[in-house]
């Protein structure tokens, strides 16, 4: 079964493996990941790590220019995501602290920590709900995986929405109607302790039924604008454990790489669109640092 996957997933139209990245940031000693699109699709909004410096939210246009902070707070900011109004959520990191929900507004301006309560783990990789009053993130839980939990925002009542004894979550996204989410997960018999490397990506119904969506190893999976596709990342037929986009139909029925393994690409997101996704990755030959970059949807 294994090898016939390997060649399922290899079988791949070569045009694919030439569907190349167009690079927004270049700068060196910088580490740029977790990328969105703002509301309006023009600008890219993502985290950068300076050296000896934390996490903050930069953006840049979508047809290029310099990258700029977008919001500098007291903490370091990861995986900003964005609402159908344009609020934006990320996990808020202090060295040696928990992490916490923050939301900022569109414009970068009034960013605030959200309470959270009965919840026991960290929160991380928000992902919105299209009424802007609930979101969905995992509660992390160390060596043991996530729980997902789904959070309103005005009270900050968190409510477990999956079961650790069934499933380890990681990185979740909300469907364009609310009527599914998407994660990155792993049976709890796959390992002893959660290891994100050996997750797939599953689908989770509002009747609580739970199925394996991608046909192999995933991460990362961001619903596109029309809820026809997911988009992940996976080393699944990699020749080198490098990273490529993949996206699979809701069904589950099809699954095509759409990029080079050679990019070591991750973290896709969908344009409002739905023609192109943002990503990090790496220029071959270029180093270990992560950029942002367009890639076309075929």
């Amino acid at each position: 079964m294994k090898i016939i996957m390997f060649l399922l997933l290899s079988a791949v139209c070569f045009a694919q493996s030439e569907n190349i990245p167009q690079f927004l940031t270049d700068e060196t000693g910088t580490r740029d990941y977790w990328p969105g699109f703002s509301k309006d699709g023009k600008t890219i909004i993502f985290s950068r790590l300076e050296k000896g410096e934390k996490w903050k939210l930069f953006q840049v246009p979508v047809d290029g220019g310099k990258a700029t902070v977008f919001w500098e707070g007291d903490v370091g900011a990861t995986r900003a995501s964005v609402s159908s109004g344009g609020l934006i959520a990320f996990t808020g990191i202090v060295p040696k602290e928990n992490a916490d929900l923050w939301i900022v507004n569109q414009d970068g301006k009034n960013g605030r920590k959200v309470s959270l309560h009965q919840h026991t783990g960290n929160p991380f990789y928000p992902s919105w709900y299209s009424d802007e009053k609930h979101l969905v993130l995992v509660d992390y839980q160390g060596e043991k995986g996530g729980n997902l939990i789904d959070v309103e925002l005005t009270s900050g009542k968190a409510e477990t929405i999956t079961n650790p004894s069934e499933i380890r979550c990681g990185m979740p996204s909300v469907s364009p109607d609310g009527d599914a989410i998407v994660f990155a997960g792993q049976k709890p018999d796959v390992t002893d302790q959660y290891d994100q490397t050996k997750n797939a990506i599953w689908l989770l119904k509002k009747d609580k039924s739970l199925r394996q969506l991608s046909p192999g190893l995933g991460r990362a999976p961001s619903w596109s604008p029309d809820g026809k596709w997911v988009a992940y990342e996976s080393t699944e037929g990699s020749p080198d454990g490098k990273y490529a986009i993949f996206i699979v139909s809701a069904d589950g029925r099809e699954t095509r790489r759409i990029c080079s393994y050679e990019w070591d690409a991750n973290h896709p997101v969908w344009s409002p669109d739905g023609k192109t996704l943002v990503i990090s990755a790496r220029k071959p030959g270029s180093g270990p640092e992560t950029r942002i970059a367009l890639l076309k949807v075929p």
